[in-house]
């Protein structure tokens, strides 16, 4: 993240709660709307503010609302809102890896909230908002944890390896297939490549962005043949994962 980041001296609320008074550390004060948190996961238009507080040692404020609702937003979202030349949004090629997107589509496919991650990874939640919605580019030590966090390998949080993890991932999981059990012939059976892509998602969502590069590699012709001949008995328990993964979502 970035270490000349402003931070919040003083924050406040106006009398009528429509506005949240942010004074930076650099002896500016911005007057920011309030409704420019609507964007946030747990935003309720009917909720009023009742209190705004400075965390993470100044790097973020926590809005608390009436209904028990609790927004937070880093520092330089003031910034974004109420000085849209800062350069630190005014550059955004910085941040054009597409990072942030994969580690929402993965969280959201772990069926983790925003917060939820945060705790896990220990990252703080406004940072790592900003991360998902590619305001910085994060370093590899960022990407580590929330890689861990999300039981994945950090190839696959970044976009241009994603595709090159994913792949060696569906063919190692299609080899071990192939495999004989104990007994030396044991049965075989046939597999459209539709089904051999589908089935490999439902226990790996985290892969699901690749659906369409897998069925290409999978059957170029685009056949509707099958073209798979794999042991039986592993593809039932495949079957079997599959459904299980489907009744009971994985929830991180």
């Amino acid at each position: 993240m970035e270490s000349n980041e402003l931070r919040f001296k003083h924050v406040g609320l106006s009398s009528d709660g429509a506005l949240i008074f942010c004074e930076m550390d650099n002896g500016k004060t911005y007057a920011m709307p309030l409704i420019a948190l609507d964007r946030a996961e747990d935003w309720n238009p009917k909720a009023k503010p009742k209190a705004v507080n400075i965390i993470h040692d100044g790097y973020a404020a926590l809005v608390e609302f009436d209904r028990g609702v609790k927004i937070d937003f880093a520092s330089d979202f003031v910034l974004h809102i109420c000085e849209p030349s800062y350069a630190y949004y005014k550059n955004k090629g910085r941040a054009a890896s597409g990072v942030g997107a994969r580690i929402r589509e993965i969280r959201q496919a772990r069926g983790l909230t925003l917060e939820a991650l945060a705790a896990k990874c220990g990252i703080a939640k406004p940072n790592l908002s900003r991360l998902e919605n590619d305001k910085v580019t994060p370093k590899a030590e960022t990407l580590n944890p929330i890689a861990a966090a999300l039981n994945v390998h950090p190839a696959l949080l970044v976009q241009k390896h994603a595709w090159t993890w994913t792949l060696h991932k569906f063919v190692e999981w299609k080899l071990s297939l192939l495999w004989k059990e104990t007994a030396p012939h044991s049965p075989m059976a046939s597999v459209r490549a539709l089904d051999l892509v589908d089935r490999f998602l439902a226990t790996r969502p985290e892969h699901k962005y690749a659906r369409s590069k897998l069925l290409k590699y999978s059957n170029p012709n685009g056949s509707e043949l099958a073209g798979y001949c794999l042991n039986a008995a592993k593809w039932a328990r495949e079957a079997t994962a599959a459904k299980t993964a489907q009744d009971h979502p994985k929830r991180g």
